[in-house]
């Protein structure tokens, strides 16, 4: 019999970040019985991070209409939409259908939600059984998740918290698999030293003696926050949340030091940020994009997600109102993985990962005093807390969170579907 004939369709192409990051991770595991075909709807870096681990991959080009990212799209009218969908949408799933039938697909996996409203209906029309894979918290997507729900006949969610914001009648169709990562076992590329040595002379960031998990009194302890500086992800508040650490516990704040890792795609949002950073001095750091973002996870002492749920946040003057779209992050997989302790906020699937006082702490959403309080508890612990934090993060990726794990979820899934 020849293998399962999966086609997967990615809707983000021009970075390499988790959503595709785990889906690579994913597609490198599968058995033999499963042959794949990736296909992007424009030319990218992660085009090319596929195709350099030796996948078969594929650019259908979309329309420049349906070729824009930053929520955009959300933002037009209900009339506006169905002419998208009549002029451009519909067009294109019949490009993709062909696609499918060249290929002999048996079933198309599409890799998040909007993957599958700008590709769905290919599958339709080619009468080949789609999977939908939901990576966040569609809560704030409303009518459209209804819709992709209604085009799929399989639903994955990365997290029981994620299945549950999946619109009620479709329910049905949900299968939970959690994403998974595997320990790292190689030393990392740079150490903490030449990291934070990289950083702007005027940063303030000395590098400390101790290693990380080791910081004896006095030295710095060095907090990560890995993700794009963009408004779900709650940066406002991890810098409040620094603010009022430094009010309440001046002592337990002066070790304290943050770097914040990824790239800046909402130059506003980005602004006032760094605006409400420098205010700080130099206690918090910007490292920028960097396409190894796992060696600041394992030079720091700790790792923070502070995302938010949902917030009417002031942009520049403007204000927005501001959707969570957080799953399973892999971030604080990462973390885990690399026996590092995590402060995260309680949103969609986070705490299904970190067990609150074992592997971490929790606080609330959109709670800078939360937050605050969190920071002021981990600092206070002794270093062998926080290093048993960590190593009972990195047991609890290996019994629950592994990519065999994820493999055979993932597979079982297609099986059931192909019945």
């Amino acid at each position: 019999m020849r293998p399962l004939r999966v086609v997967y369709f990615v809707s983000y192409y021009l970075d390499f970040k988790g959503s595709q990051k785990s889906l690579l991770v994913l597609l490198r595991n599968l058995p033999a019985e499963v042959s794949t075909h990736v296909v992007f709807p424009g030319h990218g870096a992660c085009v090319d991070a596929y195709r350099d681990a030796g996948m078969s991959v594929e650019v259908l080009p979309a329309p420049p209409a349906l070729d824009t990212f930053g929520g955009g799209l959300l933002q037009t009218s209900v009339l506006a939409r169905a002419g998208l969908l009549l002029r451009h949408v519909v067009p294109y799933g019949r490009r993709f259908a062909r696609l499918l039938r060249r290929e002999r697909a048996d079933l198309a996996h599409f890799n998040d939600t909007r993957s599958m409203l700008l590709a769905g209906l290919g599958a339709t029309f080619a009468r080949t059984p789609s999977i939908w894979h939901v990576r966040g918290d569609e809560r704030g997507l409303r009518t459209l998740s209804a819709s992709a729900a209604a085009l799929a006949d399989g639903i994955l969610c990365v997290a029981e918290a994620v299945r549950r914001t999946v619109p009620a009648p479709f329910r049905h169709k949900c299968r939970t698999v959690y994403n998974g990562v595997t320990p790292p076992d190689a030393a990392p590329r740079r150490c903490r030293e030449a990291l934070l040595a990289s950083l702007d002379p005027g940063d303030g960031l000395a590098a400390p003696v101790a290693g990380p998990g080791d910081t004896p009194p006095g030295e710095t302890t060095l907090a990560v926050v890995v993700g794009s500086i963009v408004p779900f992800k709650g940066i406002h508040h991890m810098i409040e949340a620094v603010r009022r650490l430094r009010e309440a516990h001046p002592d337990l704040a002066k070790g304290l030091a943050v770097v914040i890792v990824g790239d800046a795609p909402y130059p506003d949002y980005a602004a006032d940020v760094r605006a409400a950073a420098a205010r700080l001095g130099t206690t918090i750091r910007f490292a920028g994009w960097d396409d190894e973002p796992l060696d600041w996870i394992r030079a720091s002492d700790l790792v923070v997600l502070p995302t938010l749920e949902k917030e009417q946040l002031a942009i520049r003057g403007h204000a927005r109102l501001i959707w969570g779209s957080e799953g399973f992050s892999r971030t604080v997989l990462e973390a885990m993985s690399c026996a590092r302790p995590v402060i995260a906020t309680r949103v969609a699937g986070v705490p299904e990962q970190v067990v609150d006082g074992v592997t971490g702490l929790l606080c609330a959403p959109s709670d800078p005093s939360s937050l605050a309080d969190a920071f002021a508890r981990f600092l206070g612990l002794p270093r062998a807390e926080r290093v048993a934090m960590g190593e009972a993060g990195r047991d609890r990726v290996v019994s629950c969170f592994s990519v065999p794990q994820m493999v055979h979820g993932t597979v079982a899934a297609y099986r059931e579907l192909m019945r």
